[in-house]
């Protein structure tokens, strides 16, 4: 489900686009996204790819109380 709402946000931009690659269940409440982040920029005409990894954070109610970028 976190996947599906993930990707069709990524999916109503144009050159670019954010695959989860792996999504990993730290515990019932806390889930990393490995995701890869791949994008063409116009004035350079270079396509660019980052891997980074998002932390989701839900409470007891499974509502989402936190989410932030890991390094």
């Amino acid at each position: 489900k976190l996947k599906e709402k993930y990707e069709f946000i990524w999916s109503i931009t144009s050159n670019a686009s954010n695959e989860i690659q792996q999504i990993v269940k730290i515990n019932d409440y806390v889930y990393d996204a490995k995701t890869r982040y791949s994008y063409y920029h116009n004035r350079k005409q270079e396509n660019f790819q980052v891997e980074s990894t998002v932390r989701f954070m839900f409470d007891k109610e499974g509502k989402l109380i936190e989410l932030y970028s890991q390094k």
